[in-house]
């Protein structure tokens, strides 16, 4: 059994390695908080069309961090990529195991990469932030490298 997983886990990396990316963001949640400032890493699925992403911003001004995962669909057309994503994610100031510290929510949105080669892009983007009592938006801009 330990050899199947070790295979499939070996097969899974090599499907979506050809398919990575890593970007430095830059954006702002609502008006008034302040500029966003982070990293967002992807690679693709088994599925040519999607992508997982992670993302980890800090707003300086408030001392905010935020950790986000979802799911894109990213079709691409020449050198133009529109992607809509749905995904998670959750606020803190300080990484602690005290959970009720957290504040978690769901997020959708979408963008648009601009590819000037294949390994270099840069990208545009809109999110809604659905919060338990509230909601949040962010736009946002990065520079990426693509392999």
């Amino acid at each position: 059994m330990k050899k199947y997983i070790i295979i499939l886990s070996i097969v899974f990396f090599v499907s979506t390695i050809y398919s990575a990316e890593l970007g430095f963001i830059v954006g702002t949640v609502n008006s008034n908080t302040g500029l966003n400032i982070g990293f967002s890493a992807g690679m693709g699925m088994l599925l040519p069309l999607l992508k997982v992403e992670y993302e980890l911003t800090k707003n300086p001004d408030i001392g905010n961090k935020t950790i986000t995962t979802g799911i894109k669909l990213k079709p691409k057309f020449g050198n133009f990529s529109p992607y809509a994503l749905i995904g998670v994610g959750t606020d803190f100031e300080k990484f602690s195991l005290e959970f009720s510290s957290y504040s978690t929510f769901t997020l959708y949105g979408g963008g648009l990469y601009i590819y000037f080669s294949k390994l270099f892009s840069i990208r545009f983007d809109f999110r809604f932030m659905n919060y338990k009592t509230f909601n949040k938006t962010r736009l946002s801009g990065g520079i990426f490298l693509n392999f």
